[in-house]
């Protein structure tokens, strides 16, 4: 799939817990710069930083409110995999407090 990096959360990442986060190898960066393709903060962000990436993550608000994100889910055959469907089906589950 076509993963976004570089997500911007809340500060200190208040209510977000990521779920799935890993530090992109620099073989995903050799797109050039582009307003959606890499840029010179993804790559220092990855390549120096060395921060992992949250590419999936889950949300909760003081009043009870609750939210799934994830940067996957832009090629039709990821809906053929059991465990992509079941992670936006247990998404939607808990969003909706069920």
């Amino acid at each position: 799939d076509e993963w976004y990096y570089h997500m911007r959360f809340r500060d200190d990442m208040t209510g977000i817990v990521p779920i799935l986060s890993d530090l992109p190898g620099k073989e995903t960066l050799s797109r050039r710069d582009g307003p959606h393709s890499g840029n010179p903060m993804v790559r220092a962000s990855v390549l120096q930083h060395k921060r992992p990436q949250h590419v999936a993550w889950a949300a909760t608000r003081s009043d009870g409110g609750r939210g799934f994100g994830f940067t996957g889910g832009h090629y039709h055959w990821n809906w053929g995999d059991p465990n992509f469907r079941k992670l936006v089906l247990n998404a939607i589950a808990w969003c909706a407090h069920v």
